[in-house]
C-alpha cells in the first residue's frame, strides 16, 4: 500500500473540523485511503452498495441519525445526505465526526457549497505522485524556496520520461506495471513482438512495460485511436 501525502492533511483537518471531504477522480485511491484511516473507531459505509444507497436516498436523516466518526464513500451518489449531515453537525459541532469521499464534481452539486460552509474542509486527492510511488519525501518545493534547486545528474529524460508519463499515477496501473509483460509473452500469445502485437494488448488493458523507443510509443498511441489490429 502506498503512503499518501494527503493522509496527514486529512488527519489534521479531522482534528479541528466536523466534516472532511476528500475529492478526486475515480480510482485515485480515495477508498483505500479512508479505509486505512478508519481501521479503528470508525463506521464505514459506501454508496456504491445499492442497498446502502437506497437507504440513504429514501431517508437521509434516518441514515445519518446516530452516526459518529463515520466514513461515507461516494457521497455524490446521495447529495441529500449533506443536508442531513449539516443538521447533525449544527447540533453537535465536535471535530472529526464525518469523513467523506466523492468525485471532483461533488462540489458542483446544488446546495453543497452552502450546506456545509464553515463546517467542512475539502481536500483534493490526485493520482500518485512520483515520490509516493518511490516511497520517499518530496523535496522539490523545499529546494526551490531555499534557492538550492539545481539540475540533477540522474534526471529522467528522453524515452524514460515518455514511459514515466505514459505510466501515470493511478494506483492499479502502477501496481500492474511492477509485473511487466515481456516481449517473449507477447510473441507467444500474438505470434511476434512489435507495435501491432502490443496494441492488441493495450486494447485489452493488458499492456505493461515494453521497451519501445519514443517514436514507437507515439505510433502506438496513434494506433490506439484506430481500429487497426
Amino acid at each position: 500500500m502506498f503512503q499518501r501525502f494527503v493522509e496527514r492533511r486529512a488527519e489534521e483537518a479531522l482534528a479541528d473540523t466536523p466534516v472532511v471531504l476528500i475529492v478526486g477522480p475515480r480510482r485515485a485511491g480515495k477508498t483505500t485511503l479512508v479505509r486505512k484511516m478508519g481501521e479503528t473507531g470508525w463506521t464505514y459505509s459506501t454508496l456504491d452498495d445499492q442497498t446502502v444507497l437506497e437507504a440513504a436516498q429514501s431517508d437521509p436523516a434516518g441514515f445519518i441519525r446516530g452516526l459518529d466518526r463515520a466514513i461515507i464513500d461516494e457521497i455524490q451518489r446521495a447529495p441529500n445526505l449533506l443536508l442531513a449531515i449539516k443538521k447533525t453537525v449544527d447540533e453537535d459541532y465536535r471535530p472529526g465526526r464525518f469523513l467523506l469521499t466523492g468525485s471532483a464534481n461533488v462540489l458542483t452539486l446544488p446546495r453543497v457549497a452552502d450546506s456545509l460552509a464553515g463546517r467542512m474542509e475539502t481536500i483534493q486527492m490526485l493520482p500518485l505522485a512520483r515520490a509516493e510511488i518511490e516511497n520517499r519525501a518530496p523535496t522539490f518545493l523545499e529546494r526551490l524556496f531555499e534557492g538550492s534547486l539545481r539540475s540533477q545528474r540522474d534526471a529522467i529524460v528522453g524515452d524514460d520520461l515518455v514511459q514515466l508519463a505514459l505510466r501515470g499515477g493511478f494506483p492499479e496501473a502502477v501496481v500492474a506495471l511492477r509485473q511487466p509483460v515481456t516481449l517473449e509473452q507477447i510473441k507467444a500469445e500474438y505470434g511476434r513482438p512489435g507495435p501491432l502485437a502490443e496494441i492488441r494488448m493495450l486494447k485489452e488493458n493488458r499492456l505493461s512495460v515494453v521497451p519501445l523507443t519514443q517514436p514507437e510509443w507515439q505510433r502506438l498511441l496513434q494506433l490506439a485511436q484506430t481500429d487497426e489490429p
